[in-house]
Parts: C-alpha cells; structure tokens; sequence
C-alpha cells in the first residue's frame, strides 16, 4: 500500500517526497502509529461554539478565546511548517536508508512534534481556563465530555462505532416530555460513551509509542498485538452503543421508541437498515404506461433479486 494514499495528512506529503511505498502491515499498523492526529489540530474556530454553549461565556470573554484560538492555530501552523522543513532537509538520508530505514530517519522528527503539540493543547487550556469563573471551571467536565464527542467519536473504524444517540434523538425529533422521561437513560449513555472514549483514546495513546517502535524495528507481530489492545476497546464502544440504543429506545416508549431504534441502527449500520436508493427507481419503472405483462413480471423478477 502506496502511503500516497493518505494526501490529505502530512504523512502523505513526507511520503510523496521521500517515495516511501509500505507492505500492508506496515500501512495497517502506521493507520494507528498517531500519525494522522499528529497533523490535526486540537482546537479550530469552530470550537468557540462548544466554549460558548457548554461554560456560557459573558460576550467580553468570547472575544478572548477567539484570541487564543487564534494564537493557538498560528503556533501549530508554525510547528508543522518547521516540522516539514526539518524532514526535507534529511530527504538525502531518508533516501540512502531505504524504504524501512527511512520510518528509523522520520520517526524522531515526528515524536518531537508530538510532544509539541501536546504542549500547545496544555498552554491552551491553561491560558483559557486562566479567564474562567468558578461558576464556568465547575462546567468544564461537561465541555470536556462535548468536545470528546466532537472530536473523538468520529474517530470509529468498526460499524457502529460512530453513533451520537443524542444526535439521532434531535435528528428523530422526539418531543421534550419523551426526552425528560428518558433522562436517566440518555444522562447514563452520555457517562458511558465518555467512559468508553476516553479508554479507546487511553489504549490508542499508550499503544502508539509501541507501534512506532515496532515500525521502525519491522516487527509487525509486535505492533499487531498492540492492535488487537486497540480494536477490544473499539468493539467495547461498539457494545455499549448497542446496548444504549435498546435503553433509549425502551425509555421512550412505544410511540417513540420504534422511530429512535429505525434511525440509530439505519445511522450505525446503514449497508443493512437504510433502505436503498434504488427502490424508488422500481417503483417509477413499473408505473409506466405501455409496459407488457412479461415487463412487468421482469421488472419485479429483478427487484426481487435485487432486495
């Protein structure tokens, strides 16, 4: 697997220079090393609307953190533009250590980068945190949890996986009364999904270092126990999803509770509950006039086939 694949991380673009063309394992274990969120930002712009929402700033504070966002991307551009300087001026070394001796050559640039940019998301948070009310820091484990969702729920690999329950809720526009009677079963999805993410992120994190190790030492069988530590914690996820779409659906009730259970599982798993786009076009066929009976006997010969 050509690692030009992945053009829109920077990983990519160290690829397209360097040349660098990975065995599957490689490419599947490098999918985990870290490298992609190394090249993602924290926070972007579009974050102010969780600050905004989840601690109610007063107007005077948004303007600060509009400021510190914007402190905040200009650091990471200038972190990833030194980054990216760094390695193309080693592109003679990565070349003379060959494709496997290369990852050996790039591997320190990237981890110093890492811990850059771990210090970056620490200084923000101190610095915003810093402008913040008693009243507002006591709501910052519920900003956490918004932003975990926003940011780390996407991340799934597994069917499944990605589901937002409170989002299908809004999406299927249950009415408040059901919400409210739902309460206890929404409020104990959104403890767990956090719980769920933070020990996917925990594993990702702890595994990463390895997995780079094992990368740069070409011992994969290494590195895909390390994935298999990854994917028992997205299955786990995945689980918990499962278990609170049934909750949900139960507490909501009959009327409403069918309508959440159709939508969560055609969102988590839509290759076998959404229905298919092409089924209206049957029904447009056979509504033709001028068809003969042996038309219409194939045409729902195929759609019988086709479903």
């Amino acid at each position: 697997m050509n690692l030009k694949t992945h053009t829109r991380t920077f990983l990519a673009a160290i690829a397209i220079c360097v040349g660098l063309s990975a065995p599957p394992a490689q490419a599947q274990l490098g999918l985990q090393a870290g490298f992609i969120e190394a090249f993602q930002p924290d926070y972007m712009n579009r974050d102010i609307t969780l600050f905004v929402d989840f601690l109610v700033l007063e107007d005077w504070q948004v303007p600060t953190v509009e400021s510190l966002i914007q402190d905040y991307s200009a650091d990471f551009k200038v972190g990833t533009d030194g980054m990216r300087d760094e390695m193309k001026g080693m592109n003679d070394q990565m070349r003379n250590a060959g494709d496997q001796g290369a990852m050996g050559v790039i591997m320190p640039i990237i981890n110093k980068w890492i811990q850059g940019k771990a210090r970056l998301k620490q200084r923000f948070v101190e610095n915003l945190r810093s402008v913040l009310s008693d009243e507002q820091q006591e709501r910052w484990p519920k900003l956490e949890r918004a932003m975990r969702r926003e940011k780390e729920l996407p991340r799934g690999l597994l069917s499944g996986e990605s589901v937002d329950l409170r989002q299908v809720s809004r999406e299927c526009e249950v009415p408040p009364d059901f919400m409210l009677a739902a309460k206890e079963a929404l409020d104990e999805y959104e403890l767990g999904l956090d719980a769920a993410l933070v020990a996917r992120a925990t594993q990702l994190l702890a595994s990463q270092d390895k997995i780079k190790e094992a990368l740069v030492a070409q011992d994969y069988a290494r590195g895909l126990k390390e994935l298999e530590l990854i994917v028992a914690t997205r299955v786990a996820l995945r689980d918990l999803q499962d278990s609170s779409r049934e909750k949900i659906a139960t507490a909501y009730g009959d009327q409403w509770g069918p309508i959440f259970r159709a939508k969560a599982l055609a969102v988590a798993f839509p290759a076998a509950y959404r229905p298919s786009p092409m089924i209206p076009y049957f029904a447009a066929a056979l509504e033709l006039s001028g068809l003969s009976p042996e038309q219409i006997a194939q045409l729902n010969a195929l759609q019988v086939e086709y479903v």
